[in-house]
């Protein structure tokens, strides 16, 4: 029982002078080697013996025993460690900061802004930054820069002639100086590769500003029976849409079929060849695009900022969007 009682205060003892000597230098490998080396392989184990009393197996085993404690208080420090520096990241990151093209009223003169687009990146993790209407290439370039992100919003008709066609009579009111902006941007975005999500207008500028087509006008070019344009209120879904099995929002929402708002007379005729499309509506036009080779350039024709109040889906879609830039 003596002998008990010494081996174990052995052990304590060693363990603090192990403890002071390693802690204090936060227990490198080069450390842990000299330990090894200078402790467990040089200890004059006979002479320590002889000093406490006990045997010369029981300073050895005191020894290994305080190795293998102390091995296990690293592992707790550094699991300590690891959560301290994942706190102080958590608090101490930045949110990423989204640019959003503004919408643009020509006859009052003025820009503005739905607040859905902004209320759901900032509740999505996102510091959304409505934009200056401006094809002033250094300033766009500065934007680019500075940005994580882009959305690409709703608006105005996308003109014909971004897509080398003539404007047939269904097509809406459209505005150069917002085509000419959002060219520029979206090839700086690009090619930085910084985040983009577009919706409604986004999702057919995109494509067409990539070399694909648009339907100027549905109900006159191809009509449906599928509502593509709803009265309010707005964050009603009115139609579904079928997700393309193998594609990333396939792989976020792990469904095949959502129920979709929308509010669109144009829409995406024939696909650039860069994009890939992931979801189709009832009447098999093009619902959501994404391009495969790049961090995250998605696109949706319904409107999550309308919807993501009261929809998953919706909300996934702005969460994956502002996390695909931090």
């Amino acid at each position: 029982m003596e002998q008990k009682t010494a081996e174990n205060e052995l052990e304590e003892r060693v363990q603090l002078s192990l403890l002071y000597d390693f802690y204090g230098a936060l227990l490198k490998e080069s450390q842990r080697r000299m330990f090894e080396a200078n402790v467990l392989e040089d200890y004059n184990y006979a002479e320590i013996a002889e000093e406490e009393g006990i045997s010369r197996q029981g300073v050895y085993d005191a020894v290994k025993r305080a190795s293998r404690q102390l091995k296990e208080y690293e592992e707790k420090l550094g699991l300590v460690a690891r959560f301290q520096r994942q706190q102080s990241l958590s608090v101490n990151r930045k949110k990423p900061v989204i640019g959003i093209i503004p919408l643009m009223d020509e006859e009052k003169e003025s820009y503005w802004m739905l607040p859905g687009y902004m209320d759901g990146l900032i509740q999505a993790g996102g510091v959304p930054v409505m934009l200056p209407m401006t094809s002033d290439t250094k300033i766009l370039q500065q934007l680019a820069d500075s940005c994580d992100g882009f959305l690409f919003t709703g608006g105005q008709d996308v003109s014909p002639a971004l897509y080398g066609e003539q404007t047939l009579p269904g097509c809406g009111k459209c505005c150069a100086l917002r085509d000419e902006m959002e060219k520029q941007l979206f090839f700086m975005a690009v090619q930085k590769n910084k985040s983009v999500l577009g919706i409604c207008r986004g999702i057919q500028f995109i494509n067409a500003v990539l070399g694909g087509s648009l339907y100027q006008d549905l109900p006159s070019q191809r009509p449906s029976g599928t509502e593509h344009h709803q009265s309010p209120p707005y964050d009603v879904p009115c139609h579904r849409v079928q997700i393309v099995r193998e594609s990333p929002l396939f792989s976020l929402l792990q469904k095949q079929e959502i129920s979709v708002n929308s509010y669109h007379h144009q829409a995406v005729k024939n696909l650039s060849d860069k994009l890939i499309p992931m979801a189709y509506s009832e009447d098999g036009l093009v619902e959501a695009v994404c391009m495969p080779e790049k961090n995250f350039v998605w696109a949706v024709q319904w409107h999550p900022e309308f919807s993501f109040l009261s929809d998953e889906n919706s909300r996934s879609i702005l969460k994956k969007f502002v996390r695909s830039m931090q």
